[in-house]
């Protein structure tokens, strides 16, 4: 889980992957990741009403700022 969140956030470069001994067929669809991509990892104890309540309003609130600033994080 946390793993792709870094990959997202930092990219994978071609020597990382032949350091960590990635077989070369896998190496083509892991180096395609540049990095800066931003994400929202989101870790919850137990799916109830209250934290799908809490999901609901970061949703509205993200979609909200996204608008404000010209549809950037969209």
């Amino acid at each position: 889980f946390l793993p792709q969140a870094d990959t997202l956030a930092y990219g994978r470069i071609l020597k990382e992957l032949q350091a960590e001994g990635v077989p070369n067929y896998l190496i083509p669809h892991k180096v395609k990741f540049i990095g800066n991509c931003p994400t929202l990892s989101m870790l919850l104890p137990t799916l109830k009403p209250y934290t799908v309540g809490q999901l609901l309003a970061l949703y509205e609130h993200w979609v909200g700022v996204g608008i404000y600033l010209g549809n950037q994080l969209l």
